[in-house]
């Protein structure tokens, strides 16, 4: 299971109350930045010199999915990634052995995002959907190759 941080967990607490956009989070660490977007928005943890870790992860983020809103089915080529489920109603899409598998998995489930592999979170719930996101590899956000998009995205990398 992946490991929790202070500022996960203060975040989770301040979660519920969260409606809309917000635009940045200080208390949880200085140089944390919200990207808003159509299924709702994303906190990056960057490591800078003080927050740097030692197993491999070069990048955290919180997914806050909109009620009945998903991201896009997409894979990416140069980093994977460790998902940590936060709240319940997420059924996150999957690749495995070359067989596309839609789970629902419980409050605390680790999931592991290997390269390549296609894979989305898609909230079925009534509140925001929240997971904690760890990137292994390689940090860039045009590494995405949308596969299937509900907002029109762009399918290329």
């Amino acid at each position: 299971m992946a490991t929790i941080g202070n500022e996960v967990a203060l975040f989770a607490l301040m979660s519920e109350g969260i409606q809309g956009r917000p635009t940045m989070f200080p208390d949880l660490n200085p140089n944390a930045e919200v990207f808003p977007k159509e299924w709702g928005f994303y906190i990056n943890f960057p490591f800078g010199e003080h927050f740097r870790r030692t197993d491999g992860v070069i990048m955290t983020k919180i997914l806050v999915i909109k009620p009945f809103q998903r991201f896009s089915l997409q894979r990416h080529f140069q980093r994977s990634e460790r998902w940590l489920i936060l709240s319940p109603s997420l059924m996150i899409t999957l690749e495995n052995d070359h067989k596309i598998q839609d789970i629902i998995p419980s409050i605390g489930s680790s999931i592991d995002v290997p390269i390549q592999r296609l894979h989305r979170a898609h909230n079925l719930g009534t509140q925001s959907g929240l997971i904690y996101e760890e990137m292994f590899h390689c940090y860039s956000e045009d590494d995405i190759e949308r596969i299937q998009d509900d907002y029109g995205r762009t399918r290329g990398r």
